[in-house]
Order: structure tokens, then C-alpha cells, then sequence
């Protein structure tokens, strides 16, 4: 299995998802704070937004 890391600037969503299309990743994995309903509707989840928006797999690890 072949891994790549990127390093890139911008919102964290949105610059996943794009390099996630970019290079056609197979999956993302991206972490996730435990942050309850609430927490999310208030401040925003870069994990959920990519898990909504992504175009491929997202292994989301806690």
C-alpha cells in the first residue's frame, strides 16, 4: 500500500478535499476531537466536512 504526506495552506477542509481529488487518493484519514453535537453546530468540524464533501473513503480515527 502506498502512502502519501502533503503539506498545504489554506481551510483544512477544503484543502484536504482538494488534494484528495488532485491525486486521486483512494481514502483520508483524518482525526477527530470527540467534540459533541453541539460543539459541531457551533464552531464547525473539519472532519465532518470531509466526510460529507470528500470524493473518496474517509477512515475518520478518534
Amino acid at each position: 500500500m502506498e502512502t502519501t504526506t502533503l503539506l498545504e495552506t489554506g481551510a483544512p477542509a477544503e484543502s484536504t478535499i482538494a488534494v484528495a481529488e488532485r491525486v486521486s487518493a483512494s481514502a483520508i484519514i483524518v482525526g477527530t476531537s470527540g467534540k459533541t453535537v453541539l460543539d459541531r453546530v457551533l464552531i464547525g468540524s473539519v472532519s465532518e466536512h470531509v466526510v460529507r464533501n470528500s470524493p473518496c473513503t474517509v477512515i475518520v480515527v478518534r
